[in-house]
Order: C-alpha cells, then sequence, then structure tokens
C-alpha cells in the first residue's frame, strides 16, 4: 500500500489521525501502537528525503506538514520510550 501511495499516486499530503471517542464501534478506538510508530516515523523519513512532497497548499503549507509530522512523532514517543502497555 506504501509504495502504492508514494510511488503511483503521488500525493501532495500524507496524514493519518487516531479515532477519537466515541466512536460508532469500539474495536475502531483499538491503536497498534507499534504500526503508528512506525508509520510515524516512515512518513517523517520519506519527507526529509523527498520520497513524499507532504506539503499542503498555500504560503505556510510546508509549515503545516511539519507540525503535522512532529505532532506524530510526539503521539508516537510514549510508546516507543515504554513499550507496549
Amino acid at each position: 500500500m506504501v509504495r502504492l501511495l508514494k510511488y503511483e499516486l503521488k500525493p501532495d499530503k500524507v496524514n493519518f489521525n487516531y479515532i477519537r471517542s466515541p466512536a460508532a464501534d469500539p474495536q475502531e478506538l483499538e491503536i497498534d501502537h507499534a504500526r503508528y510508530a512506525k508509520l510515524s516515523l516512515m512518513i517523517d523519513e520519506d519527507s526529509r528525503c523527498g520520497a513524499i512532497k507532504n506539503n499542503y497548499a498555500g504560503k505556510n503549507g510546508f509549515f503545516k506538514a511539519a507540525v503535522d509530522i512532529y505532532m506524530h512523532g510526539l503521539i508516537a514517543k510514549p510508546w516507543r520510550r515504554n513499550g507496549p502497555k
């Protein structure tokens, strides 16, 4: 899926979010923290090396995209530091 996204679809921006409560299906709130951390790191690395553009439109597009990547890292950081709970 990542290869399709990166090399064929070539989007201007890649982002993902946790589903917040309340959810229609409680299982949607069960997050695989290891996958989240891995995806966060992949997007960060791909953005830094230019494999994906990762930019919003407009004057502050790169800044907004950088904030998204930073937030992904902050969310994943406790899991990487402490391991799964």
